[in-house]
């Protein structure tokens, strides 16, 4: 008997469902655009460095004021919605005393790191600034923010300290050091499966096709109780709209009785290549169904964007569709030589509109 069958059912049961069941997820990390972390010290370590004579100043582009030094983030990546990120920062704090000085630089924030977040190179190799602290993280528009309260001064700093600035037992493991505070952006905004994006056909352009006897029509998911609407399905934009892919469901048909059909499934407009992607499909009549392709079938122009960081929306209004080489020839091949014409379609006319409205995870 094999060594599962002497398990009984029910274990083998359990065993087949762990082995078949996903692990946890993943974190998506991205590359943080922008942020600070501030350091506010203890007014008792504030007080021990005056009165052993040790000055602070900052070097740019950290900024030191009324005891606190706040570092700008220099790189770093991201994942706000499961509040992991390791943030490296630029600037420094100098600790001085007479003819010797101490730089604290290199400052990063591991927000994995929950009992020691902060660590910073201390004239030498890099060290953990507390020995124990308190991290609470909370969401902040599209990115986030990061409490690091009750720090205690490690045993390694301290000695770092007394050593460095010429000092004998000033400086002991377990004295308040202060608090920090940081806040981080993330380049791209991951785009949960909710809401919908709208394709508004140009009239001139709707008159055109109706001339031809072509009929656009949608292809579920997708809708047209008045312009084109597709769900979205996700993606990931810049929270200023500058670059990024939003992904959509359903397919745009533009089909002629008696002549050809184009396909286009699954658009997925890209802000930072002003492309609209999809995987497209061409039928003609003289020839039949062409092979499936993927890649850019309109182009995306500039238009009037918005963010509400409050409530993590981006939004998009009216970007002007165009049509690229490879779409223009093949409308003229599907539905103008049918009718006897040529190049009645061109690269670069506008076909119409594309409007969403995004939330963010």
């Amino acid at each position: 008997m094999s060594p599962l069958r002497r398990l009984g059912p029910l274990v083998v049961l359990a065993l087949s469902w762990a082995l078949a069941s996903p692990g946890p997820a993943q974190a998506t990390y991205d590359p943080i655009a922008a942020g600070t972390t501030t350091v506010r010290f203890d007014p008792a370590f504030l007080a021990t460095l005056r009165a052993s004579g040790v000055t602070l100043a900052a070097t740019a582009p950290a900024k030191l004021k009324n005891g606190a030094v706040s570092f700008p983030v220099a790189t770093g990546q991201l994942d706000p919605v499961a509040a992991k990120g390791t943030v490296q920062h630029e600037g420094a704090l100098v600790f001085r005393r007479g003819r010797r000085k101490l730089p604290m630089k290199a400052l990063q924030l591991k927000t994995t790191q929950r009992r020691s977040p902060l660590s910073a190179k201390f004239g030498g190799g890099k060290l953990k600034l507390s020995a124990s602290a308190r991290l609470a993280t909370a969401r902040a528009g599209f990115g986030l923010r990061a409490k690091v309260g009750a720090m205690l001064l490690s045993a390694k700093v301290a000695t770092r300290l007394d050593k460095k600035l010429d000092l004998r037992g000033v400086f002991a493991e377990g004295d308040a050091l202060g608090s920090a505070v940081s806040t981080m952006v993330p380049a791209s905004v991951a785009i949960a499966s909710v809401g919908r994006a709208e394709l508004a056909l140009d009239p001139a352009f709707a008159a055109k096709l109706q001339s031809l006897f072509v009929a656009v029509n949608p292809i579920a998911p997708a809708e047209h109780p008045g312009a084109f609407t597709f769900p979205v399905g996700g993606g990931d934009l810049a929270p200023n709209l500058s670059s990024g892919v939003l992904k959509t469901g359903g397919a745009l048909e533009f089909i002629q009785v008696g002549g050809g059909q184009f396909l286009a499934r699954d658009l997925e407009p890209d802000l930072g290549a002003h492309l609209l992607g999809a995987e497209s499909r061409l039928v003609l009549a003289s020839s039949g169904e062409g092979p499936n392709q993927v890649g850019p079938v309109f182009g995306l122009g500039a238009a009037p964007g918005s963010a509400d960081p409050a409530q993590r929306r981006l939004s998009l209004s009216g970007a002007p569709l165009s049509l690229q080489p490879a779409t223009a020839q093949a409308f003229n091949e599907a539905f103008a030589k049918p009718q006897g014409k040529e190049g009645v379609f061109a690269a670069g006319e506008v076909l119409g509109s594309l409007s969403f409205t995004a939330q963010g995870r």
